[in-house]
């Protein structure tokens, strides 16, 4: 593994901040962690992908209702910024999130699946494989301590003046795709990184779940669901495409910004909400964000 120095201070080790530039440097290597947690990536790299797990061992393999969710975005953004232009791919897995995964123009965010696919081991002695929760690529917001850590964004109201008092709202947003980082605590409306960028960027093969089993039944976990339900899923400047996703429980999967742009695709997507229970007693969509897209 690659690793930043060991620095000794207070009596505890410290690894150090290391940034590895490539100079159209080629990796081979397994889906395993092979840069330590302090390392980043830039640079021009010769590899047909790179994956979260490169940077984090335990990207994607924790589950939705662990009691220690782990943020993997950090991972997530670590692979785009490698990558530069083409295939981040993660694999079947749940990816637990806390704060914003920012895809930049040209990057391939694509999953193993979106389909849910599992084996019936009860279907004896031929197991088939049927629709279920056990196989697909899983992107899945979490609160840290009940408070939303995604950057927030100032947007403009659906069917409302500009001109009109209060016609913006504030929005966290979980994906920011071609979309500067604004650099700073403050609330600012999303400016496209790139300009009439080209229709090359894609988010594929991806479930989108807000987690809401236990909210059916439980006060404090339907407010968090109601929550991370009210976050912009997918905040997208510029041409891009959806292919083959799925978005479960979020009053917007999708907003497009103001920027004028063509080639606003999807393509075999799917939306669903399932609120029930405790969750459908609580819940109030918000009048100035109301759509599913």
């Amino acid at each position: 593994m690659i690793a930043g120095a060991l620095v000794t201070l207070n009596n505890r080790q410290l690894e150090q901040q290391l940034e590895l530039v490539g100079n159209f440097t080629s990796v081979e290597a397994p889906i395993t962690q092979i840069f330590g947690d302090t390392v980043t990536a830039s640079g021009y790299w010769h590899i047909d992908r790179a994956y979260p797990q490169w940077f984090d061992a335990v990207a994607g393999t924790q589950s939705y209702d662990t009691a220690n969710p782990h943020d993997c975005s950090v991972a997530i953004n670590k692979a785009v910024e490698m990558k530069m232009s083409g295939e981040v791919f993660l694999p079947a897995g749940v990816y637990l999130v806390s704060h914003t995964i920012r895809l930049r123009h040209g990057i391939n965010l694509i999953g193993d699946s979106a389909t849910r696919t599992k084996i019936d081991d009860n279907n004896k002695p031929d197991p088939e494989m049927v629709d279920g929760w056990g196989r697909a690529t899983f992107i899945t917001p979490f609160m840290v301590r009940g408070e939303s850590k995604f950057t927030l964004y100032q947007l403009k109201k659906d069917n409302v003046q500009t001109n009109e008092e209060n016609s913006t709202v504030s929005r966290p947003v979980i994906v920011a795709v071609n979309i500067k980082d604004n650099g700073s605590n403050g609330i600012s409306a999303p400016a496209a990184d790139k300009g009439y960028a080209l229709p090359m960027g894609s988010v594929e093969h991806i479930y989108f779940y807000n987690y809401n089993k236990d909210a059916e039944s439980d006060n404090d976990a339907a407010a968090l669901c109601l929550k991370k339900a009210d976050c912009i899923c997918c905040l997208v400047a510029g041409a891009f495409s959806f292919r083959d996703v799925m978005w479960r429980n979020f009053y917007r999967a999708i907003k497009w910004t103001e920027e004028y742009n063509d080639s606003k695709t999807m393509y075999r997507c799917y939306v669903e909400t399932t609120f029930r229970g405790k969750l459908r007693d609580k819940l109030v969509a918000p009048s100035e964000l109301p759509y599913l897209i």
